[in-house]
C-alpha cells in the first residue's frame, strides 16, 4: 500500500554524479609494454624474481573515475594469474566503456598469519566485475572480498590465499597482472577470535587498531572480522575479552544507537588452519539488533527479535518457508558524496546464513513477489528516472528484463496471477501507462509472449489479483479517483469504492483501503468486493503504515500522535479484529510487512549512521509479554 506524503525519506543516492564525471574521461589507447611493479626491495622470496608475501609493492598512475570491470583467475606454468582490467566508464550504467590509460594507482600489503594479500586501489568509482566461482576452482585462491571503507578514496581487495605464496605484479596497458605461486607448505592449525562487524569496520566504527582484519567467509559472500592467528584457544579467548572491553571503551559520539549493537555483538574464537575460511553467522548481529530499543509497552523501552540485520524485508516464497531482502552497499567518493546500490538476498526461516540470491546490482528494489510455485521473482527497480521490472528464474539462475520483453519501461506495479507464470502490470512509457499481461514461456516456441489487456491509460497505484479480477487504485487520471475491478478476459471495469491506496487479503478476497478525510487525516476500511459490504477500521486519524497477518485474520496499522511529542516513538501501533482496534505498543517509526506467521508483524526501520541510511528488519509479536 502507498501513502501520501511519505513520512521518512528512503534515501537512494544514485550514480548520476559519477556517470557525469566519468562521462568526460576518455581512456587514452595504453601502449602494450609491460611495466613491473615497483618494491622498496629486491624479491626476497626463495623463487628467483619472485616477492615474499610480506614485501609490499606498487605502482600505477594517478586516474580518476575509473571502473574495475573485469577480474579474470586463470593457471598458466605453475602460477595463479589474476588479471584485473581497468576502463573508464560502465557499461552496466548505459555508458561507453573506453581502455583506462594505463592502471590506477595502487599498492600491496600483507596479513600475516592469514595468508591475504591485500591491494589498496585509487580513483574507482565504478566495480562491475565478478568473480566467477567456477574460475577459482583447482586454484589456491579462496575468493575475492572488496571494501571500501568510508571517507576514503580506495578500494581494498583482500585475496584470500589457501597456501602461503610469493608473488610478482605487472601491469600492461589498462591490465593489472597478479602472478601468485604457491609454496605448498601444510597447513598451520591456529585459534582465531572473529567477530560478525563487517559493516560496523567498514563505517569506521570498529577501529583498526583493536586488531581485526575483514576476510570472505566461508559461504565466499559474506564478510567476517577476525584477529591474527593464536597457537593456544587460551591466548584467542583472551583476546577476545580484551576486543571486548575495547569495544565497551568506544566513545559514543553522534552513532550511539549503532555503537550500542556493536557493544551487543559476540565475540566467537574458533580453530582455523590457514587454508579454510572462517563460517559466517549472523546470529551475533541480530543478537545485537534485539538490544536497541524500538518500542515502548506501557513505560517500558524494549527492543525486538530481529529478522534481518542491515537488510529490507521484500516478501515471503509461497509456503513462508523462505523470504527475500534488499542489502544497502555504500561507497564514497572524493567530493564525501555517497553512492548506494543494493542486492537481494535470500534466506531461510530459522536459518542465519543469508546467501546472494543473484550477481546483479540494483539502485532500489521497491516491490517483489514469487510466482505461485516459487520458481520466479518478480521486482521493480527504481531509479531517479524509471521503475523497472525484472522477473528472475530461480530453477534456471537467468533475468529476464520486462522492457526487453515489451512490457515498456515504466512499471508502476505488478501482480502474478493466481495459478502458472502469467504475470500482470501497469506499465508503458513516456508518461502513458496501459494495462500489460506477460506470459512466461507462452509464446511460440515457448518464447515470452506480452500483451495488452483491453485499451485503457491508467495511472501509477496499488495493484493487485484475485482470481480473473485484477485491482488497481486509480487517482488523477481519465477515471474517477478509487479502487477499480478489472476483469482479466473481458477487460471490462467497475468502480469497487472510494479510496486511493489498498492491500488485498489473499485468503478471503477482501480489500483494506485508505481514503483521504478531513485535514490531511485518512480512513481505513475494509472493503468486500462480493456484496460491497465496508467495515470500519479507522476514522479521521493520521495513519501510516498498514499491513495484514499472516493468516487474513488481524490488521495492523500504525497512527501518528502529535500531541505526545515523542520523538523517538511517534506512533502507536494498533491490532484490529472484528471491529475493536487495540493499542499494543508505541514505536520507532518503520515500515510494516505482514509475517509469516500469525499474531505477528514485521517491521523495517532505518537507522542513520555516518549520512549512510542501514535497514534493519524487526519481528513484532503481538503476544509477548511486558
Amino acid at each position: 500500500m502507498k501513502q501520501r506524503g511519505e513520512r521518512y525519506v528512503r534515501k537512494t543516492a544514485l550514480f548520476l554524479a559519477a556517470v557525469l564525471l566519468c562521462a568526460g574521461l576518455a581512456g587514452c589507447k595504453a601502449g602494450e609494454k609491460e611495466v613491473t611493479a615497483q618494491a622498496a626491495e629486491k624479491p626476497a622470496s626463495n623463487l628467483p624474481g619472485y616477492y615474499a608475501a610480506e614485501q609490499a609493492l606498487s605502482g600505477g598512475r594517478e586516474l580518476y573515475g575509473q571502473n574495475l570491470s573485469d577480474i579474470q583467475v586463470s593457471s598458466d606454468s605453475g602460477d595463479t594469474v589474476i588479471t584485473l582490467n581497468f576502463m573508464s566508464g560502465s557499461l552496466q550504467l548505459g555508458m561507453e566503456e573506453t581502455a583506462s590509460a594505463g592502471v590506477p594507482s595502487y599498492t600491496t600489503s600483507h596479513i600475516a598469519g592469514l595468508n591475504r594479500l591485500v591491494l589498496h586501489i585509487q580513483g574507482l568509482i565504478f566495480w562491475d566485475y565478478k568473480v566467477f566461482k567456477d574460475e577459482l576452482n583447482s586454484t589456491p585462491v579462496n575468493g575475492i572480498l572488496q571494501e571500501v571503507p568510508i571517507n576514503t578514496e580506495e578500494t581494498r581487495l583482500y585475496i584470500s590465499i589457501k597456501d602461503e605464496y610469493a608473488y610478482q605484479i605487472s601491469e600492461q596497458g589498462n591490465k593489472l597482472i597478479i602472478r601468485l605461486r604457491a609454496l605448498n607448505k601444510a597447513d598451520d592449525v591456529k585459534w582465531y577470535a572473529t567477530m560478525n562487524a563487517f559493516n560496523e569496520y567498514s563505517d569506521g566504527l570498529l577501529p583498526e587498531t583493536l586488531g581485526l582484519t575483514p576476510t570472505l567467509s566461508s559461504d565466499r559472500v559474506n564478510a567476517v572480522m577476525i584477529s591474527q592467528p593464536f597457537d593456544t584457544q587460551e591466548a584467542a579467548e583472551a583476546f577476545a575479552q580484551e576486543l571486548k572491553s575495547g569495544i565497551q571503551a568506544l566513545p559514543d559520539g553522534e552513532d550511539a544507537d549503532m555503537l550500542k549493537e556493536l557493544k551487543a555483538m559476540t565475540v566467537g574464537v574458533v580453530k582455523l588452519a590457514n587454508s579454510q575460511l572462517p563460517d559466517f553467522s549472523e546470529q551475533g548481529a541480530l543478537e545485537a539488533l534485539s538490544q536497541s530499543n524500538v518500542l515502548q509497552r506501557g513505560d517500558t523501552a524494549q527492543g525486538a527479535p530481529a529478522l534481518v540485520s542491515n537488510g529490507r524485508f521484500l516478501c515471503y516464497t509461497p509456503d513462508a518457508a523462505s523470504y527475500v531482502f534488499a542489502r544497502p552497499f555504500f561507497l564514497s567518493d572524493e567530493d564525501g558524496g555517497m553512492t548506494i546500490y543494493e542486492k537481494i538476498y535470500t534466506s531461510t526461516v530459522g536459518e542465519d546464513v543469508p546467501q546472494l540470491l543473484l550477481e546483479f546490482e540494483f539502485v532500489s528494489v521497491t516491490q517483489a513477489r514469487f510466482s505461485p510455485d516459487g520458481q520466479y521473482l518478480a521486482f521493480l527497480d527504481q531509479t531517479s528516472m524509471t521503475r523497472s521490472l525484472y522477473i528472475y528464474d530461480l530453477a534456471n539462475q537467468t533475468l529476464i528484463a520486462a522492457a526487453e520483453e515489451g512490457m515498456g519501461d515504466d512499471t508502476a506495479a505488478f501482480a502474478w496471477a493466481g495459478s502458472g507464470h502469467t504475470l500482470y502490470a501497469i506499465s508503458g512509457e513516456l508518461d502513458v501507462l496501459e494495462l500489460m499481461k506477460l506470459e512466461i514461456g507462452g509464446g511460440a516456441d515457448g518464447a515470452n509472449a506480452v500483451s495488452r489487456v483491453g485499451n485503457m491509460e491508467l495511472t501509477s497505484g496499488d495493484m493487485d489479483l484475485a482470481g480473473d479480477t485484477i485491482y488497481v487504485a486509480q487517482s488523477g487520471g481519465e477515471w474517477e479517483d478509487g479502487i477499480y475491478a478489472i476483469n482479466t478476459g473481458t477487460a471490462a471495469h467497475e468502480k469497487v469504492c472510494d479510496g486511493y491506496s489498498f492491500l488485498l487479503n489473499k485468503k478471503d478476497g477482501r480489500l483494506l483501503v485508505m481514503e483521504d478525510a478531513q485535514d490531511g487525516a485518512y480512513n481505513l476500511k475494509v472493503v468486500t468486493p462480493a456484496d460491497g459490504n465496508v467495515m470500519k477500521v479507522a476514522e479521521n486519524q493520521d495513519i501510516g503504515e498498514v499491513a495484514w497477518d499472516a493468516d487474513g485474520s488481524y490488521i495492523y496499522y500504525t497512527v501518528f500522535d502529535s500531541q505526545t511529542g515523542d520523538a523517538q516513538y511517534p506512533v502507536t501501533l494498533y491490532q484490529f479484529k472484528l471491529g475493536e482496534a487495540q493499542a499494543q505498543m508505541r514505536l520507532v517509526n518503520g515500515q510494516l510487512f505482514g509475517a509469516g506467521s500469525g499474531g505477528q508483524v514485521l517491521m523495517v526501520y532505518v537507522y542513520s549512521q555516518n549520512g549512510q541510511f542501514i535497514p534493519v528488519t524487526y519481528v513484532l509479536d503481538m503476544a509477548a509479554q511486558e
